[in-house]
């Protein structure tokens, strides 16, 4: 089973990321992207971040690889126009990349230059466990982890209060 966050919008999922990846990486930069981007959602150090957030019925190989391209193309101009030195690009989705779309950013870095990888549902998760106090502002998102807790939390109050 494909592990997938579901977030409601583009906007949510990138004011999560850039969230999670404040409160993971001390030099992370959020990028506004209103005036355009420059296919730079997010720096830190040697790294950019593309944030990206499809519909779901494009979440398809497809629209990955042409996102890939795409924006592989935007950093090397900002690479070369404002003399960056840019080591990795991550590209960030809600949902864990297929096998052939992480062979298709692997073959990428080796044209590049730039180690090119991807994150998906389980890194985000993984880094959401570092910093857990962000679920709260996401409520509509992480609903069912608060209400489980909460379950969990009056079971142990009711232990507390009735014990056998």
């Amino acid at each position: 089973m494909k592990l997938r966050l579901n977030f409601n919008s583009e906007q949510e999922f990138q004011n999560f990321c850039n969230q999670l990846f404040s409160a993971e990486l001390p030099s992370y930069q959020a990028i506004e992207g209103s005036g355009g981007d420059k296919g730079i959602d997010g720096l830190d150090k040697n790294t950019v971040f593309q944030i990206f957030f499809p519909d779901i019925k494009n979440r398809i190989k497809s629209k990955y690889i042409d996102k890939i391209n795409e924006d592989l193309v935007k950093i090397k101009n900002a690479i070369k126009e404002n003399k960056l030195n840019i080591e990795r690009w991550i590209i960030v989705i809600p949902e864990d990349l297929s096998a052939d779309v992480i062979i298709y950013l692997r073959k990428k870095s080796e044209e590049t230059g730039i180690e090119c990888i991807g994150w998906g549902a389980s890194k985000l998760t993984e880094l959401l466990g570092k910093s857990p106090h962000i679920k709260k502002s996401f409520p509509s998102v992480f609903s069912q982890d608060i209400e489980e807790e909460l379950k969990e939390l009056s079971e142990k109050i009711g232990v507390l209060f009735n014990p056998k």
